[in-house]
């Protein structure tokens, strides 16, 4: 390793996290799901592409608190192959804590735009549960007690 000091670059530097990059098939379904089941909202004045007539005819940006999501629409694309997942580079999935798993999940089983691939709802007060997207992307959606 380089250098001879120790440093923490989160204090030095203020890294924090921002924002994740999804491509999705349909932005207005892909942003009504994620307003409906977490609360992301819109950014109107970004709802333009920097790419316009590029690789990437259309991007947005939706919000939940200090996150956001980079929210590309590409036609044509491969839909997120769940079966090669364990196999393949990249981001694995988005998680979301939340402070009442249970209720979470009483919400999201009542509503038929949600598939829920795993529930390893441990305790009452550990647990992850695991759901896909519109597009198939991978949401984990977990809560830890302090």
């Amino acid at each position: 390793m380089k250098g001879e000091f120790f440093m923490n670059p989160k204090k030095q530097f203020g890294i924090r996290i921002d924002h994740a990059g999804i491509h999705v098939s349909n932005f207005e379904r892909t942003y009504q799901w994620y307003h409906e089941i977490f609360g992301f909202e819109r950014i109107p004045e970004q709802n333009t592409s920097p790419f316009e007539g590029g690789v990437f005819p259309k991007m947005t940006w939706i919000r939940l608190g200090d996150f956001f999501l980079e929210v590309y629409e590409v036609q044509d694309a491969q839909p997120y192959n769940l079966v090669d997942l364990e196999w393949t580079l990249g981001v694995k999935h988005l998680n979301f804590l939340v402070d009442d798993l249970a209720g979470f999940l009483e919400y999201i089983r009542s509503r038929d735009d949600v598939n829920i691939l795993v529930d390893n709802t441990y305790t009452e007060t550990d647990g992850a549960v695991y759901l896909t997207d519109p597009d198939g992307i991978l949401v984990e959606v977990t809560m830890r007690k302090e």
